[in-house]
């Protein structure tokens, strides 16, 4: 909103008054700071709405999608506008439904499991607007107790196969209203320790060898907040691991001081950041560089850490040398169900996982019933193991909006208003 300053009123844009800066001539309007862009964002209104259940086949040839045509009332939709929003070239944005084990839902019963709606409600402010809800109905019968099955989100993608790396983003922000099952608590401690995930992201984009592509759904860094359910209680956690469903590489290999010649490979793809391990390799040398070999992380030479004499050995394995880690962890230990909560979450990035004093992650909820802003998390470097970039420096792929995905009791459901993803902090230079 503009600010009119009165005739006769000293005034500074963005410090105090009687401070050094540049003052308006009394009178004029002046635009209050732009502290960062706003790149995309969706109210879940006006004609978006969801296209008809596909198959999906992903995971177990038994996933399903759904697409979301329309646009809201800002302009935004789940497809030409996450371009410019995410900084990719190939965007796709819609429902996804992921089954990880056997099950029996098919195309034709899927709705009697999984609902995914845009319901108009009484939101924040008592204000009627549009929200997303994705809904668990019950679960597969093969599947009761199993936390995967199913699970959904609205899924966004910055692009799936790509033959460039895409775009780093750096520095980014999104926030959201979000409303808890008033039930969270029973339904959760219908397991021993149950957890609900409120909101999450993957890195992606590791070179996949055989598709000759950078692959979005393998990733090195996961970020994500979840309400857990222990001794009773809720708290929510916010944690950074590793798992972003990376994969070992399988190969055969010969070093000579420290370069690695790789003759054949079994399975996936050799890349910088891979710890090498199996026979009769010493210690925990690391891929730096491939000199060698086309196409990328298959049969050729590389650069390793350390070096060692090693003759030609069949199944030496490529991981990620943090293998399945959780980097770090804060929890808090109040949660109000059945209450519109603003969620804020601010990142930066590090260059790498080595670059011990950069990286942030400042995370902060606010329920509406209060109006007391609560910081969650605000991790910032890398010390000590913190990472805040994964083995690899892949870079963002999967943002999981909405997600319903849980091991309590069925049903469950997720659901948000009014997304907003920015290119930094909004509301100042960075948070406080």
């Amino acid at each position: 909103m503009a600010i009119v300053v009165p005739p006769g009123t000293p005034f500074v844009r963005g410090i105090a008054v009687g401070e050094a800066g540049v003052y308006a001539d009394a009178g004029t309007v002046v635009p209050p700071p732009v502290y960062a862009n706003l790149k995309w964002a969706s109210k879940f209104d006006n004609t978006l709405a969801f296209g008809a259940w596909e198959d999906f086949g992903v995971h177990n040839g038994v996933d399903f999608k759904r697409a979301i045509p329309g646009i809201d009332s800002q302009g935004f939709d789940f497809g030409v506008t996450l371009k410019a929003g995410f900084n990719c070239v190939n965007p796709v944005g819609n429902v996804i439904v992921l089954m990880l084990g056997g099950n029996n839902i098919d195309l034709v019963n899927i709705g009697n499991y999984v609902s995914t709606e845009f319901n108009t409600v009484t939101g924040p402010g008592s204000v009627t607007q549009k929200s997303a809800k994705n809904t668990i109905i019950t679960r597969g019968a093969s599947s009761v107790g199993s936390s995967q099955n199913p699970q959904v989100h609205i899924q966004i993608r910055r692009g799936s196969y790509e033959g460039n790396f895409p775009t780093p983003i750096q520095k980014f922000y999104h926030e959201f209203w979000y409303k808890l099952d008033p039930n969270m608590l029973a339904k959760l401690s219908s397991v021993s320790s149950g957890y609900w995930v409120l909101d999450e992201w993957k890195t992606g984009f590791s070179w996949n060898r055989p598709a000759t592509a950078y692959d979005y759904g393998l990733g090195d860094y996961r970020l994500g907040v979840n309400v857990l359910q222990s001794a009773g209680a809720l708290r929510y956690r916010v944690q950074a691991d590793s798992n972003a469903n990376g994969v070992n590489a399988n190969f055969t290999a010969s070093i000579s001081g420290s370069v690695m010649t790789v003759s054949a490979i079994a399975s996936n793809t050799i890349q910088p950041g891979m710890k090498v391990s199996g026979g009769a390799v010493v210690g925990t040398p690391i891929v730096l560089s491939q000199v060698t070999g086309t196409p990328k992380g298959g049969v050729g030479t590389y650069n390793l850490s350390t070096s060692q004499p090693l003759g030609s050995t069949a199944g030496l394995i490529g991981s990620d040398p943090n293998g399945t880690a959780s980097y770090w962890f804060n929890d808090y230990l109040t949660v109000i169900p059945n209450v519109w909560t603003k969620y804020k979450q601010y990142v930066e990035r590090p260059t790498d996982k080595n670059a011990v004093g950069e990286g942030r992650t400042w995370i902060s909820i606010t329920p509406e019933s209060t109006g007391v802003e609560i910081v969650l998390c605000d991790r910032v470097g890398q010390a000590a193991g913190a990472y805040q970039m994964g083995s690899y420096t892949n870079q963002i792929a999967r943002i999981l909006n909405c997600t319903a995905y849980s091991d309590g009791l069925a049903p469950f459901y997720n659901e948000i208003c009014d997304l907003k993803w920015y290119d930094g902090y909004p509301y100042g230079d960075a948070p406080p």
